[in-house]
């Protein structure tokens, strides 16, 4: 197979699952993060999601926020669908330590968007496992 042609199949699979996709959740959109990924999310999913992924929005600072990203998988096409809004910022890691330090009104952000209790439930288990643990620095009583 050609170069284009190998090309042309990707651009036709892409396009097949986008029209699945579209067909599936008429209120698709697109979310593009600050280093330009691409995420595709629906409102319509909000109250069906039972994934959550976590991640820092930034590598290199601390404290850097912790940001919860709720999905499910389609069954059709594998693509993960995320809620709106597509991540909530749950907390930040622990500066001059380590874990998670969780933010005050993260749960009213899910309730507020309609995002159902089994991500809640993923989200607590996660700041519970990765409760902040600080640093004893030289001189601390």
């Amino acid at each position: 197979m050609t170069d284009l042609n190998k090309k042309l199949a990707e651009q036709e699979d892409e396009s097949s699952k986008l029209r699945i996709l579209m067909y599936e959740y008429p209120d698709l959109d697109e979310y593009k993060d600050r280093w330009d990924n691409t995420y595709y999310c629906s409102e319509s999913v909000n109250s069906k999601v039972d994934q959550v992924w976590f991640n820092h929005n930034c590598g290199c600072c601390t404290p850097s926020p912790l940001q919860a990203w709720s999905y499910i998988v389609n069954e059709k096409t594998g693509e993960r669908i995320y809620t709106v809004p597509t991540c909530i910022i749950i907390g930040e890691s622990a500066a001059f330590g380590v874990g998670e330090v969780p933010a005050d009104d993260w749960e009213k952000e899910f309730h507020e968007a309609g995002i159902n209790d089994i991500a809640i439930a993923k989200v607590r288990q996660h700041l519970k496992k990765n409760e902040p643990r600080y640093y004893k620095l030289e001189g601390d009583d």
